[in-house]
C-alpha cells in the first residue's frame, strides 16, 4: 500500500488515459499541468477507458514510482471529465477510490476528514 503520510497532494486526472502509457508519458502529462516543484511528493491518479484499472504516479525527491491496480470483477467509480484538468483529492477519497467506492460519499463526516488530514 502507498504510504500517504508524506504526500503533499493527491490529484485525479478526470476522463480516461491510455493504460499503455508508462512512467515517462504520464510524467510528461503531469509536468505539462504543474511546475517542477509543485508535483514533488504528490500522487497523480489515471484511469483507463474500461474503468477496470488505474495507475498512480508518485513523484518523490529521488525519482518516480508507478503503481497499478486492476479489478478482476468490478470497476472503479471514476468521475466524468469536467472543466478542470485535475481534481484534488483527500487521503480519505483516494482510499475510497482504491476500495471501489465513489470519491463523493454523502454520509461522510467532514469533521472526520479534517481530523485525518491533521
Amino acid at each position: 500500500m502507498i504510504d500517504l503520510s508524506e504526500i503533499r497532494g493527491i490529484y485525479l486526472y478526470p476522463g480516461f488515459t491510455d493504460m499503455r502509457c508508462g512512467i515517462r508519458t504520464l510524467t510528461i502529462k503531469v509536468a505539462a499541468s504543474f511546475g517542477p516543484e509543485e508535483y514533488k511528493k504528490s500522487l497523480f491518479v489515471f484511469c483507463g477507458r474500461n474503468k477496470h484499472s488505474i495507475k498512480i504516479l508518485e513523484i518523490d525527491d529521488d525519482g518516480t514510482w508507478l503503481y497499478q491496480k486492476r479489478f478482476h470483477d468490478g470497476r472503479f467509480r471514476w468521475p466524468k471529465k469536467g472543466e478542470s484538468a485535475t481534481v484534488s483529492l483527500t487521503r480519505r477519497q483516494i482510499q475510497w477510490l482504491l476500495d471501489g467506492l465513489s470519491i463523493v460519499q454523502k454520509d461522510a463526516s467532514k469533521e472526520i476528514d479534517e481530523m485525518i488530514l491533521c
